[in-house]
């Protein structure tokens, strides 16, 4: 718009109109490719704080982050693809304009006041875009902020684990198994700094495997109408472990061992749905299909997150604990309650699990807390992207807004002189300005609104206890972006009321 009068020009004494658009999208070309300098630079810095983030993290082995030959001729490919769309058109416009109607327009010093279309537009666009993606990231901070502080409802803190496997040619049969997980739990139980050993089948609040049940005097005309729970095989002091005390009944203890009545305990969830109404001590159940035995039910638990606690696909909750005494498995999770960091019991450990066995090793060790920042490292991945992405579009739209007022303003230096020249006061000549920054606002929030809607509905699997639609977010954004807005269409009011009326009438 600016260069329209140099254009024409141009025109008049000969240009062609190739070459005009040549030139003008050379210096588009120019200005893209310092942006994408600019911006590899941002993004190299930015790589390395999202990195030194998630050190801390195991992350999986195919998680990279860092600039390669393929992101940068990406970057490359981007710069080519915005020197033509934002070159192009302007430059076809500006050479097939009116020589005329631009000469006697800029002879009336009126160019200014008609900014293109397509120039609000784009601002517009990029405010809408700047509330989708300040949305999302405002509802990734709170999921990160749910996760960071959410309560397990048992003791998460100086907890060791680890994995160990028992396979079947070392250990042929159940009886030499359930041999080696007593001597080891003996063992670390007598070691300095060790409160309390126990196994598990599934770390708490990680999931577990689902089995049928069948309930004592309950008809089931098919195998797909038992209803399922989960299972978890422990040993006893698992619950004391995690601090947690069976809310009716007892825990497992020595009793509960090969030759004893097979038993089982359950959480609340499960009397909850399978057993409404019913004193669930004493009642029998079958876990499992086949030839498996009736457990009697001594105890019931708190539901400890059985089904999952953060992330979890499917978090059924009801679910059943057996001895391992009484259900042998050869893959077990160690658990051990210290007194000091658990990860520095790590040698400790491993040195009692090889004096049993020289030749097995632990794996997966980390501390519970550990586990569970794991397990939920990709939430904050996101949260951290989105974070990004939010403040360089509200960057990007408030620097938008800002140009396109200041721009105009700028060109409509002699209108403005004309009108305070009149008699229009400051007050009159700013809300003049404003007006159309609320314009170019309003619409942008209200496209902004449709499509953070549906960028919230999308991300609503990477959600943690907060809803895809919930109203603070929304309500926040929509007053950062007003006030953004604002303050980009107050910038150059402010300036335009500051006009002498008699220089503007000598403006060119």
């Amino acid at each position: 718009v600016s260069r329209s009068k140099e254009v024409a020009i141009r025109t008049a004494l000969g240009a062609s109109r190739i070459r005009t658009v040549v030139q003008l999208l050379a210096e588009t070309f120019v200005l893209a490719v310092a942006g994408a300098a600019v911006g590899l630079l941002v993004a190299r810095i930015g790589i390395d704080f999202f990195n030194a983030g998630l050190a801390t993290q195991e992350m999986p082995l195919w998680f990279v982050a860092s600039l390669d030959p393929v992101v940068i001729a990406f970057v490359l490919g981007l710069t080519v693809l915005s020197t033509l769309l934002a070159g192009t058109l302007p430059a076809l416009r500006a050479s097939r304009a009116n020589v005329a109607e631009i000469m006697n327009d800029e002879a009336r010093g009126s160019s200014g006041v008609r900014m293109g279309r397509i120039s609000k537009s784009l601002v517009v666009a990029q405010l809408a875009v700047s509330c989708a993606l300040l949305v999302a990231a405002g509802l990734m901070i709170r999921t990160v902020i749910n996760i960071t502080t959410f309560d397990y409802g048992f003791n998460t803190t100086d907890i060791f684990t680890a994995r160990l496997g028992l396979f079947e040619k070392d250990y042929p049969t159940q009886q030499a198994q359930l041999q080696f997980y007593d001597e080891l739990t003996e063992r670390l139980a007598g070691q300095p700094g060790v409160r309390a050993v126990a196994l598990t089948s599934d770390l708490p609040a990680r999931g577990a495997q689902m089995q049928p049940v069948t309930l004592d005097g309950v008809a089931y005309p098919t195998d797909q109408d038992h209803p399922l729970a989960r299972r978890v095989v422990i040993t006893p002091g698992y619950f004391d472990i995690v601090g947690v005390t069976p809310v009716r009944g007892r825990a497992f203890g020595r009793t509960d061992g090969p030759d004893g009545e097979p038993v089982a305990i359950v959480n609340e969830r499960f009397v909850e749905l399978l057993l409404p109404g019913r004193d669930p001590l004493g009642l029998r159940i079958k876990l499992g299909q086949g030839d498996v035995p009736w457990r009697r039910i001594v105890g019931v638990v708190p539901d400890l997150h059985i089904g999952g606690a953060i992330g979890a696909i499917n978090p059924r909750n009801e679910g059943v604990y057996i001895p391992l005494s009484q259900n042998v498995i050869n893959f077990m999770s160690l658990v051990v309650r210290t007194e000091q960091a658990p990860t520095s019991y790590t040698a400790t450990i491993q040195d009692v699990v090889n004096q049993i066995d020289p030749a097995l090793p632990l794996y997966w060790v980390r501390s519970l807390s550990d586990q569970y920042a794991l397990d939920t490292w990709f939430f904050r991945a996101f949260g951290a992207l989105f974070v990004a992405f939010g403040v360089a579009a509200l960057a990007m739209a408030t620097i938008g807004l800002y140009g396109i007022m200041a721009f105009s303003t700028g060109n409509r230096t002699r209108e403005i002189g004309v009108r305070m020249a009149l008699g229009a006061d400051r007050g009159d000549v700013m809300r003049l300005i404003l007006r159309q920054g609320a314009w170019q606002l309003g619409f942008g929030l209200a496209f902004g609104l449709v499509l953070a809607v549906l960028l919230a509905q999308g991300l609503g699997i990477l959600l943690f206890g907060i809803a895809p639609w919930d109203p603070g977010i929304f309500v926040a954004v929509i007053v950062t972006l007003s006030v953004a807005g604002l303050l980009a269409s107050v910038i150059p009011a402010r300036r335009a009321t500051r006009i002498d009326p008699v220089n503007a009438l000598r403006y060119d």
